[in-house]
């Protein structure tokens, strides 16, 4: 991986965390419905960076130069 696909996955990690702890905080005090809230958020949220991440990192990835070994 190069320089910038880590930063990607470091951003990517972080951002899962926020989404994380935003998605718990606002079901916090719904009692029996904090379930389906934190399931409502995060997983949108979750899907979204995942994929988007995914994306980066391949856009990203290093091209070999003819002659070169991995």
């Amino acid at each position: 991986m190069n320089v910038k696909q880590k930063i990607v996955v470091l951003v990517m990690d972080l951002l899962l965390l926020v989404e994380l702890t935003w998605s718990i905080y606002l079901g916090h005090g719904r009692g029996d419905e904090m379930t389906a809230v934190f399931l409502r958020t995060f997983l949108p949220l979750a899907l979204v960076t995942v994929v988007s991440a995914r994306l980066l990192v391949r856009r990203w990835r290093a091209v070999p130069v003819a002659g070169e070994l991995e």
